[in-house]
Order: C-alpha cells, then sequence, then structure tokens
C-alpha cells in the first residue's frame, strides 16, 4: 500500500514540477489515505505539504497557510525537522506573499534553526536569502 502511495505521490511531485497544479491534487489527494491507512504519517504530511504547495501556487493564501499547519504536527510526529522547519518556511512564504513582512522574518527566523539542526544546508541557505531580501 506505501508503494502505490509512493508512486502516486510521486506523479503528484512530478505534476506539480510541471505546475499542472490540478494533476498535482488529484494525485495528492489519491495518495493521502493510503498513507493513512498505511500508517505512514510521514507520507501523509508530505501530501498535505503538496497541497499548500498548491494552494500557494495560486495564490490560496489561506489554504496554503492551513494545509501547513496541518502538515506541520505530524512532521513533528514522524521526527522530521526539516519537514517541520519547510512547514514554518512555506507559512513565511504565505506571510511574505500577503505582504506581512514581520510574520515572514519571524517565520523565516523560526525555520532557520530547524534547518541547521536537521543539517539543510538548502534550507538554512533559503532562509537567509529571505531573510536578507526583507532586511532590504
Amino acid at each position: 500500500m506505501v508503494g502505490d502511495a509512493n508512486c502516486i505521490k510521486g506523479l503528484g511531485d512530478i505534476a506539480l514540477a510541471r505546475r499542472d497544479h490540478a494533476a498535482a491534487r488529484l494525485a495528492y489527494e489519491e495518495a493521502r489515505p493510503l498513507y493513512r491507512q498505511a500508517g505512514s504519517v510521514l507520507g501523509e504530511a508530505n501530501c498535505i505539504f503538496g497541497l499548500g504547495d498548491i494552494a500557494l501556487a495560486r495564490t490560496d493564501h489561506a489554504a496554503a497557510g492551513s494545509a501547513y499547519e496541518e502538515a506541520r504536527p505530524l512532521y513533528r510526529q514522524a521526527g522530521s525537522v526539516r519537514g517541520e522547519a519547510n512547514c514554518i518556511f512555506g507559512r513565511g512564504d504565505v506571510a511574505l506573499a500577503s505582504s506581512d513582512h514581520a510574520a515572514a522574518r519571524l517565520a523565516y527566523e523560526k525555520a532557520l534553526p530547524l534547518y541547521r539542526q536537521s543539517g539543510s544546508v538548502e534550507g538554512e541557505k533559503r532562509c537567509l536569502d529571505k531573510l536578507a531580501k526583507l532586511r532590504t
């Protein structure tokens, strides 16, 4: 069951990379209950996070923020510090897109040590880049 879910989610990831939001949404929504049935909290969190990315790309800030907040405790439950950091970073992107620079700054500052803890140099760089842009 997890293998099926991984394949379906992978198709969603490809669709998202191609900006085919409708296909990505369908794939994540199909994979999510399969992960839940298999007890894969991380897989479910990844699907929810993907739905947040789709919402953000479509400038549906409320839905994006809700998805990132829904995924965050699942990442925490799964022990994924990087996943949790990604959710906080996503909330920062939502705040930035909504011109709430103070909230964006706080989110990036909160995500930064989590990226460092998880060893994600890429995540750390993304936070530092966003914080630098907010200071100018």
